[in-house]
């Protein structure tokens, strides 16, 4: 089995600073080390970062992940020592974002200073697959960090790697490991690959003697630090008598239409399935899925109340397999970008040319289709086109990813997670209203980026300030009738968490709950009368509220009078994709 490559381990912060333009007038930093400084790798050591200031300066709101020995001085030489909070063990570097802001009577300067680093405990790969008959996995670690005391095997007991190691239901020590169970195993070392601190150890996966693919999670941790444990790695395994599908033509591309319109011209959804092998679409199991797909899609306000103007169709796809894996076969070739990650990669241009097969070339542009994936993991990505035509509508094919999720909690749920994908994304075209600590301010690059797609009508549920007058969803905002929703700009959204902002405090575009918000509920309305009724349509604020009002008041959740409080065990879906439809 192929383990990867060579990776160099450079534990490195850096300190960057930018935006730091001319100004005679305003006041000034010098950085005594050229604006940038090293720290170790052991976040039990920090360095200090030197510079002089024209005039009193505050650190305001820094990054919780960060240690800062002063937060506000004086003019003239300052130090501060900063530390890690936390170990950076994943595979990519981690940014922190605060402000060094300095003011006298010309005004206040502002300075972003973003740290970044290396990991100190890297995995060479995260995805692994195991022979059905039993394998030896070879999972290679770098690092500076001292694994000769030991090294523990952290694994997800809700997963099914107890069961491929031989543990059974093990009841060994526990713990919470980013809020999911883990068992600990200690790991031997199974020798020092070379002199630049790259380790193997070996983990032995029994026969799968089962009917079903195993798939397992787990971590290497060194010593007791739970804060030394390195990205989540999945491995997969087929049975031993693993099926592959026997006739891929007799069922394929088939269309069977599930709705039809009752007004209107008909707005066209196309669902479409991957990884289902001949006998899931024979015995069922397929359209099981399609059923549970359209229940899903009305299931919130305005979709339900709009259900009468959508045509849905089904078209099946055999698969050559049932499972994904860098190694398997599906009709559209969809992966799993990594064991922790959320977004799908599928073929975008084979997934259309089955959608045209219900609805024709000539009505692709105003599909949504969702590609149902024969997984039960929590996942989903959403692939928007466009032509670049200014509108008030948003106008392209979009197609929606969306695993058969097996989850239970909320805001991980497959309802949930095909509305955020296939309407708001895919239907509306709205963005996310989310933040991530890791990013911080929304650059002047992604503000300007954002605007253009508002021109086209994108993203239309986010604004680039913090007067509601100047949103999107302002008429509404000083409408005394939807003061239940709670308007403004409230900061953090489209994964930033500065100087970009969401409509309410949450909505099903920030945590996958809570149904949509009405700047979305507008979009979504606006783009099925389009379609449905064409050039006769007129858009008119009167009309959306006379639809909208009572329906949007009964469904209203009580969540949304107060801030969202997301667990740490969040995970942001995979980010949108923005393609522009080339003829």
């Amino acid at each position: 089995m192929k383990t990867g490559y060579k990776l160099l381990f450079l534990p490195l912060f850096i300190l960057a600073l930018a935006g730091c333009k001319e100004d005679p007038t305003a006041p000034t930093f010098d950085m005594e080390k050229g604006y940038s400084i090293t720290l170790p790798y052991d976040i039990r050591n920090g360095e200090t970062l030197t510079f002089s200031a024209s005039d009193s300066w505050t650190i305001n709101k820094p990054d919780s992940r960060l240690s800062i020995s002063r937060t506000s001085g004086g003019s003239g030489t300052n130090n501060i020592v900063i530390k890690a909070n936390d170990y950076n063990c994943t595979n990519d570097d981690v940014d922190y974002t605060f402000s060094i802001t300095s003011s006298n009577e010309a005004g206040t300067k502002s300075v972003d200073v973003t740290v970044t680093h290396e990991p100190v405990f890297r995995v060479e790969t995260l995805n692994y697959e195991a022979d059905a008959m039993g394998d030896t996995l070879h999972i290679i670690v770098t690092t500076k960090a001292d694994v000769y005391s030991s090294v523990n095997l952290y694994y997800d007991i809700n997963s099914d790697f107890a069961e491929m190691i031989g543990m059974g239901k093990a009841k060994a020590q526990s713990q919470t490991v980013e809020s999911k169970a883990m068992c600990v195993k200690p790991l031997t070392r199974a020798k020092v690959k070379t002199e630049e601190e790259e380790h193997e150890f070996e983990i032995v996966i029994d026969p799968n003697l089962g009917s079903s693919v195993r798939t397992g999670y787990f971590r290497l941790g060194i010593g007791e630090d739970s804060r030394m444990l390195s990205e989540e790695m999945a491995v997969v395994q087929p049975p031993a008598n693993i099926y592959h599908s026997k006739d891929m033509e007799t069922e394929d591309g088939k269309v069977t239409q599930l709705q039809k319109h009752t007004v209107g011209n008909g707005v066209p959804v196309v669902i479409l399935g991957d990884g289902f092998v001949d006998r899931d679409i024979a015995n069922g199991k397929f359209r099981e899925a399609a059923n549970r797909a359209v229940d899903a899609l009305f299931s919130l306000h305005p979709m339900k109340t709009l259900r009468n103007y959508f045509d849905v169709y089904e078209v099946t796809a055999v698969s050559y397999d049932g499972y994904f894996s860098n190694y398997t076969t599906t009709a559209f070739g969809s992966k799993f970008t990594s064991a922790s990650s959320t977004e799908i990669q599928g073929d975008d241009d084979r997934v259309a040319e089955y959608a045209s097969k219900a609805i024709g070339e000539g009505r692709i542009n105003d599909a949504v289709v969702i590609v149902l994936i024969n997984d039960g993991r929590y996942a989903g990505t959403c692939s928007m086109y466009t032509d670049r035509k200014q509108s008030d509508v948003p106008n392209g094919m979009s197609i929606a990813y969306v695993p058969l999720i097996e989850s239970t909690e909320p805001g991980t749920e497959f309802p949930e997670v095909l509305c955020h994908e296939a309407v708001g994304h895919g239907f509306a075209k709205l963005a996310d209203e989310y933040c991530s600590e890791e990013n911080g301010k929304m650059s002047d690059a992604d503000k300007r980026h954002f605007q253009e797609w508002q021109e086209f009508g994108f993203s239309r549920n986010i604004a680039l300030d913090s007067d509601v007058t100047k949103s999107y969803w302002a008429n509404f905002a000083s409408d005394s009738r939807y003061v239940f929703e709670r308007l403004g700009c409230y900061e953090g959204a489209a994964g930033y968490v500065k100087d970009v902002y969401r409509p309410t405090f949450n909505s099903i575009m920030n945590d996958n709950i809570d149904g949509f918000n009405v700047a979305g509920r507008v979009m979504i309305y606006k783009r099925c009368m389009k379609i449905a009724l064409g050039d006769k349509w007129k858009s008119s604020n009167a009309d959306f509220v006379a639809f909208d009002l009572e329906e949007a008041k009964a469904s209203a959740s009580s969540k949304r009078r107060a801030p969202a409080k997301r667990s740490s065990a969040f995970k942001p879906l995979g980010k949108p994709r923005i393609i522009v439809k080339v003829e």
